[in-house]
């Protein structure tokens, strides 16, 4: 064997051993191991194989199921900013692309294939996430650009910018280590409070408990979950108890020890003291995900004041763990799932908010005023 058949078969120990879902999508994981090992010949470079994962792994259809390369860098990053608007990637800042340019290849990843490339169901948030990791991950000092403006196509090679940091702080996805980025707290009017979480890390809740102990009374609340990936499951339950007014049945958590199924009751009390909010609004869009939506959202939505507005959450559910393999390679797999108070599987389909609104300021801000009779301009 050489190197690459035995890191393959060591990645697939790794799936047969610790995934939660094989028995639910009906995977026969052996089977897809003996599909893909075929591909590994002595001539397969690290690029090739690295696709090879990934094709094997897209067989879970589970969004949560990741392979990349920690250890290199990102080199050059795009003199113009990109963004996606329903399933085009569209240039967001004039510069030698004019600005609302449809992007339609970078060198060779052409977009529309690579999105297609998903199976069938797989939410569109993680798709969308995925595909500009894999395009930031790609560029070089030039990079030849096919895109359409006003119904025309138009090829462009563009020098690209040197950076000197690596993928991770370049997807605000990945960025989970600087606290201070991860939550936002502030007031608004004197009557209306703002918090926004990107990341359930460590401590979120204690800033959480330390803001409710200063807070005073007759207070209304926004809590901004747009673009919040989840994060810490202990974190996010102990963050979302200080908004409740009862306990709350989420259900049941569900994860593997030595081959064993371990189940455990997820209920969420509230303080001895917990704090009434007049109202409450809670901001979502397509990249509120993981534990910000099926655990955060689902359990503040048992309040009977609170109302979500924004954009359909992405169905990004159930709880992964990350492997890191030869001190290179990062896998992230789900492994423990949830099932509701009924004993159903929680399954990928986004929460839809009460009040659905594009995801922009304008719109948000315009909703809120109508909502609160206020005058907010901005968060």
């Amino acid at each position: 064997m050489n190197y690459y058949d035995q890191l393959l078969s060591k990645i697939s120990d790794v799936v047969s051993k610790n995934y939660i879902l094989f028995k639910e999508k009906n995977i026969d994981w052996d089977n897809v191991y003996k599909k893909y090992c075929c591909n590994i010949d002595n001539n397969i470079g690290e690029k090739e194989f690295v696709k090879i994962i990934n094709k094997m792994l897209l067989e879970l259809n589970d969004p949560h199921v990741t392979f990349k390369d920690v250890t290199s860098k990102l080199k050059y990053t795009m003199p113009f900013k990109i963004k996606f608007v329903e399933n085009k990637l569209i240039v967001s800042t004039d510069y030698k692309i004019p600005k609302g340019s449809e992007i339609l290849k970078v060198d060779n990843i052409d977009i529309k294939e690579l999105i297609n490339s998903y199976p069938d169901k797989f939410p569109f948030a993680a798709i969308k996430m995925q595909v500009l990791e894999k395009i930031y991950s790609s560029i070089n000092q030039n990079t030849k650009y096919q895109y359409m403006w006003n119904k025309k196509n138009y090829r462009i090679q563009i020098k690209n910018n040197p950076v000197n940091y690596d993928l991770a702080k370049m997807l605000p996805v990945q960025h989970k280590n600087a606290l201070a980025n991860n939550i936002n707290i502030k007031k608004l009017t004197e009557k209306i409070e703002y918090i926004k979480v990107q990341f359930f890390t460590d401590n979120i809740s204690t800033i959480v408990q330390t803001w409710f102990s200063n807070l005073e009374e007759g207070k209304s609340l926004i809590i901004d979950l747009r673009n919040s990936y989840g994060g810490n499951i202990d974190e996010t339950i102990k963050s979302v108890s200080f908004f409740l007014e009862q306990c709350v049945n989420l259900g049941t958590k569900i994860y593997r020890t030595n081959d064993k199924e371990i189940e455990e009751k997820i209920l969420i009390k509230p303080p001895i003291k917990n704090y009434h909010f007049e109202k409450i609004i809670v901001l979502v869009n397509n990249y509120t995900m993981s534990s910000s939506e099926f655990i955060f959202l689902r359990a503040i939505t048992e309040n009977i004041n609170t109302t979500v507005i924004g954009e359909s959450t992405s169905g990004i559910v159930h709880g992964a763990k990350r492997f890191l393999i030869d001190n290179k390679y990062l896998l992230t797999l789900t492994t423990f799932k949830y099932y509701d108070k009924n004993g159903n599987l929680l399954k990928n389909i986004g929460f839809i908010p009460d009040l659905v609104v594009p995801d922009s300021d304008e719109f948000i801000i315009n909703a809120i005023n109508n909502y609160f009779k206020s005058n907010i301009t901005e968060f």
